[in-house]
Formats: structure tokens, sequence, C-alpha cells
């Protein structure tokens, strides 16, 4: 892939949320070989983004200012962003496929009910977006569930419509497997695209992005604006500092969310809303 004005990913990771993608990411553009979007998640293609989202977007802006997220590149061999909901939308999966080339589609599979409580823990004490129980989080009456987030724990499909559009540019890996062996999980990733995985043989594996509760949102936000503005070398120096001040130990799941967590994997082994009455 030679520079341009527009320099096109060949790789996009579509999620979904809570599944690794900040670290596959993260460990991906370490690589020599590979160039990383300048921000991780875009949220260039998401379904819902107009004139009022806070980011550029396709819906909005057209094609020509997602290349500014790769204006750094120099021709490494792999492009790559990461929108782990793109997954569940329709745009990125129309527009990707317009691509001169069609970029490769990494999926990594995670426990449907141990992602959406992780996703929920995420939402309640990170993004403090949500103040409910895990129950309010599920739409859970007792019986069955109701919300968008349960649904959106079956996986297979919105992946099929992946795997018609992509067929075997579609690579799916198991979260499991990158939680307790990175580096074979990262060997089977530089497979899929074609470069040296000895790169990672000694490399510090450590977890991006693990839940941890916040205790000053806008201090966050802030924070997260300088971040892009700061040397890469600078930022891993002053984030461990950063985060021992502003984050904290979130709680351990209680004994009601362990149930429901149960209760999940019954709904999703059985592919239904409801489930043995909750007691």
């Amino acid at each position: 892939m030679k520079k341009s004005d527009k320099n096109y990913p060949n790789l996009v990771i579509i999620g979904p949320p809570k599944t690794g993608s900040t670290s596959l990411f993260h460990y991906l553009e370490q690589h020599p070989d590979v160039c990383g979007s300048s921000k991780k998640e875009t949220y260039f293609f998401y379904d819902h983004a107009d004139e009022t989202s806070y980011y550029k977007n396709f819906n909005t802006h057209g094609l020509d200012p997602y290349f500014e997220y790769f204006k750094h590149y120099a021709n490494e061999k792999v492009i790559v962003e990461a929108s782990p909901s793109y997954v569940y939308m329709k745009t990125p999966l129309e527009q990707f496929l317009k691509f001169p080339e069609p970029p490769k589609i990494f999926f990594v599979h995670r426990d449907p009910a141990k992602r959406v409580y992780s996703e929920y823990t995420f939402s309640k004490y990170k993004l403090k977006s949500f103040e409910g129980s895990f129950a309010d989080y599920l739409g859970f009456d007792g019986q069955s569930f109701t919300s968008e987030r349960f649904k959106e724990g079956f996986y297979e499909s919105y992946l099929n419509n992946w795997r018609k559009a992509f067929q075997e540019n579609v690579y799916s890996f198991e979260f499991q497997e990158l939680s307790n062996n990175p580096l074979g999980f990262m060997k089977k990733v530089c497979l899929a695209v074609d470069i040296d995985p000895t790169f990672y043989e000694d490399y510090d594996f450590s977890v991006k992005n693990k839940t941890a509760g916040l205790r000053n949102v806008g201090l966050h936000k802030f924070a997260l604006k300088v971040k892009d503005k700061l040397p890469k070398g600078i930022f891993r120096l002053l984030n461990p500092i950063y985060s021992k001040l502003n984050s904290y130990q979130i709680p351990a799941m209680n004994e009601e969310e362990a149930k429901l967590v149960e209760l999940l994997k019954q709904a999703y082994k059985n592919k239904s809303v409801e489930v043995t009455k909750h007691g």
C-alpha cells in the first residue's frame, strides 16, 4: 500500500464492545508494520451519527474527513481502525465494501452474558452514563429481558451479515485466548494479516481499557483531549499517575448480579428472551 492523500484501512476491528478491542488495537499499532488510526474508535460510519454528533462522520461530512485518521501513515503493511459497535450497523458494512480493496474484518467472540455485564460496569462506573441496576440495564422484569443491550448478545445474527458481504475476509477470534494466551492470540492475528509474529515474543501484554471507576468525569474528558496532543512516550509515563489519581476499583459482582449472569447464559443458550422464573 502506497502513501497517498487517501489511505484506506485494510483491517477493521468491528467488535463487539468489551471483548478486548482496545488491547488488540494497541498491540497491533505497536507493530512496526502496522499503522493504527490516530483515534482508536473513529465512530465515523455510525448509523445514527448526524450533524449534532460531536465527531466528524460519514452521514454529515462524506468520506474525505475519514482519511485524517491515517495521515501519519508511513508505508506500513497494515492500516487499522477499531470501532466496536460497527458489528451492529449497516453503514460501515456498506461503505467498507466500496473501498478500492475491501478490508479484512476482525471480530472477537466473548461469552455474551459476561460481555454484557462488563459493558454494564463500564457504563455505570467509568462512563457514568447509566445509574440503575444490572436488572434495569437488561430490562429484566423477573422473567424476560427487553433491552437492546440484551439483544445485542445474539452476535451471530449480526455477524452473518458481515460474513455474507466479506466472506473469507471475516476472521473470528476468542476473547478467552486473548486474555489467557495473548502471545498465541497475536500469532494468529499476525498470520491473518501477514506480518512478523516474532515482534510479540518479548512484548508486554498489559491489559488495556480495564474497567475502573472514575472519580471525576470532567477531568477524564479533559485528559482524553490532552492525550491526543501528547507524544506517545510522554503519555505512557503520565498515564499510570493519572489513573491512580482519578480512578478507583469497582465493586465486585454481587449475588443478585451473579444470578442474572446465570439467567443470561440460559437465555443466550436457548436463544430466547424468557428464562426460568427469577427467585
